[in-house]
């Protein structure tokens, strides 16, 4: 019976953390950007076998990630930008800003165009500390 009340109140758990990281909306869309809505915006990911996992578990991490920046920062450099999540996700808390981001992948550049708002500068080149 223990064990029964545990799962309960993990799924309970589980509802409430869903509805507190807010509604995700997973739309399967075969070969092309995987739609999801976040915040009342509809972003996207690359359609990879990960993509739901990534939108249900890192979503908010990324999302946690820009409120770790300093208020009002003239600059943002998203380093690896991938789908640009981190940089859409910054622009809009922190309009102002002049966001850059960097990805080699030129698929990923496609779905950086979906995420990126205007006033977000995307590069399709590496950024290393080695030549």
């Amino acid at each position: 019976m223990k064990s029964y009340y545990y799962l309960l109140n993990k799924i309970k758990q589980l509802l409430a953390t869903t509805s507190e990281n807010r509604r995700i909306n997973l739309k399967i869309n075969q070969g092309k950007p995987i739609p999801f809505e976040w915040g009342n915006i509809t972003y996207y990911r690359n359609p990879d076998k990960s993509a739901f996992y990534h939108i249900k578990n890192s979503t908010n991490k990324i999302h946690k990630m820009v409120q770790l920046i300093e208020p009002n920062p003239n600059i943002v450099f998203d380093v690896g930008g991938n789908c640009g999540l981190f940089s859409g996700f910054a622009k809009k808390c922190f309009p102002s800003s002049k966001n850059y981001c960097f990805e080699p992948s030129l698929e990923l550049q496609k779905i950086i165009t979906h995420n990126c708002p205007q006033g977000i500068e995307s590069h399709q080149i590496a950024l290393s500390s080695n030549e």
